[in-house]
């Protein structure tokens, strides 16, 4: 029998239908399958979904996507973090105590429903191919005009003194990066205007060498000179750990997950295998970041024992439930609801979104989920450092109706950004689309988004502008490469 295109096209999708397939039966096999039967119905719901809903398959052409990350990350969610409480039980965390197993399970039935809602919002508003359109990315050769070398100038001079600012310079960055206990140091300082301008420029920095890397590799011959290519994309990914160095790892890994898809939309495609190789290996070594980041020794004094102490299963159990948004934190919002008066049973959403904004925003936020969630976690202690997931603040607002609709529009707004990646015409696009795709998805928290957009993404916004005035003509006629007209 000859095996066809099409067939071929669906075995991805039966890989995944089968991995959740035996994921279930691991999950009815667990010790605590019976007391939380509304993981049965997200592991089928997830199937299903990626069996019937195309914009949702996984993306073979472009495997480093915003959909493909916003599907793995819910595989995570839906899937991955119910087998695991399924064997562990719900990790508590910084949690005083676990909410009772009726609302951990009704918190499941939240996500599961939150799910549904973003596949059903991302396959509406996808084209109906959401295969790569690399063929279609122009090869600019033209000289990189004065207007461009003048801002990517700009963005680096002000990125420059923004990290400066940030880590005081040299000697204050090698003290920042060698020992979390310098960090929690200046965590406790009060905010000045030099710190705060420092956090506000130095992602300029980050940005502009993936910018000038960008308008490098669209000038070289990408099928001779792959080796250099290669060469100079490790380089860029070095200078961005140094330029953005954080114990925030996703502050760290967002721009290096960005460069790696811009690589393989517009140079070589990263094949689907080394992308999870890749990612694996990232995921492993934010793992053991985090855990050398909650000690108090020095880079000096780590030895590879004691990285391999790290690495303990019960730590990477709680990593995934609490990077995951385990069911538990949406549960410990709707066990409090229960206590709470009345009174406090206003809305939290707009006090949220609010809540990042200097001087502004301080009114809003006694009222915002982060304060409301912090404060059923530790009490009234002014402690501050758990995020409230998407899920939670959209029930503790508008209850399921609310939950349905917001992720209905955040998947739409997932589908626009993915088909915007997919389209890019310069890889520093597709970087720019691949940031934003991903801080949409992950950690899942409205205050966390607001503060990315407040804080991170300047380099991005003034990009746009000077995209949007000078780009735009001169395009002309390689602009043909459009997006596909709906039928």
């Amino acid at each position: 029998m000859e095996l066809t295109s099409e067939k071929l096209r669906l075995t991805p999708q039966i890989a995944v239908a089968c991995s959740n397939v035996l994921a279930l039966f691991a999950f009815l096999l667990s010790p605590n399958a019976h007391l939380y039967p509304m993981a049965i119905v997200g592991i089928i719901a997830f199937t299903l979904i990626h069996l019937f809903l195309p914009a949702c398959w996984v993306n073979l052409d472009s495997p480093i996507c915003p959909g493909n990350f916003a599907q793995f990350f819910f595989w995570i969610q839906v899937v991955l973090v119910p087998v695991l409480i399924g064997y562990y039980g719900p990790t508590l965390g910084t949690l005083s105590h676990l909410p009772p197993d009726s609302l951990i399970n009704f918190a499941i039935g939240l996500r599961v429903l939150g799910y549904v809602f973003f596949s059903l919002g991302f396959q509406f508003l996808s084209w109906p191919s959401t295969t790569s359109a690399k063929s279609n990315n122009a090869n600019r050769v033209e000289p990189i005009s004065d207007v461009t070398m003048a801002l990517l100038a700009a963005f680096a001079l002000i990125g420059l003194i923004g990290w400066w600012f940030n880590y005081g310079g040299i000697g204050g960055f090698i003290a920042y990066a060698t020992s979390p206990e310098e960090q929690r140091l200046r965590d406790e300082e009060a905010t000045s205007i030099t710190g705060a301008l420092g956090n506000l420029l130095r992602h300029f920095l980050g940005f502009a060498i993936v910018w000038a890397w960008s308008e490098w590799i669209q000038r070289r011959d990408r099928v001779q000179n792959l080796l250099p290519m290669l060469i100079a994309t490790a380089a860029v990914v070095c200078m961005l750990i140094l330029a953005n160095f954080s114990y925030n790892r996703g502050s760290m890994a967002v721009p290096i997950l960005a460069t790696a898809a811009a690589f393989s939309q517009h140079v070589r495609r990263i094949s689907f295998t080394i992308a999870a190789t890749g990612g694996t290996l990232l995921l492993a070594f934010a793992f053991i970041f985090g855990e050398y980041r909650a000690t108090s020794m020095e880079v000096s004094e780590f030895s590879m024992d004691q990285v391999s102490s790290l690495n303990n299963q019960q730590g990477i159990v709680d990593e995934i439930q609490i990077y995951g948004a385990g069911p538990q934190l949406a549960a410990t919002i709707l066990e409090g609801l229960e206590t709470e008066s009345h009174t406090q049973k206003s809305g939290t959403l707009l006090s949220s979104l609010l809540y990042p904004l200097p001087i502004f925003g301080k009114p809003y936020r006694e009222t915002s989920g982060v304060v409301r969630f912090n404060n059923m976690i530790y009490g009234d202690a002014d402690v501050y450092d758990q995020n409230i997931p998407y899920d939670a603040e959209l029930y503790l607002n508008f209850q399921g109706f609310g939950v349905a609709v917001g992720y209905l529009l955040i998947g739409g707004l997932v589908a626009f950004v993915h088909r915007k990646f997919l389209f890019a015409q310069q890889p520093i696009t597709s970087y720019a689309w691949l940031t934003l795709g991903i801080w949409l998805v992950f950690p899942a928290s409205f205050p966390v988004l607001a503060q990315i957009c407040i804080y991170s993404l300047w380099p991005i916004y003034a990009y746009a502008v000077y995209e949007s005035a000078f780009l735009t003509v001169n395009v002309g006629s390689d602009s043909e490469q459009k997006e596909p007209v709906l039928p």
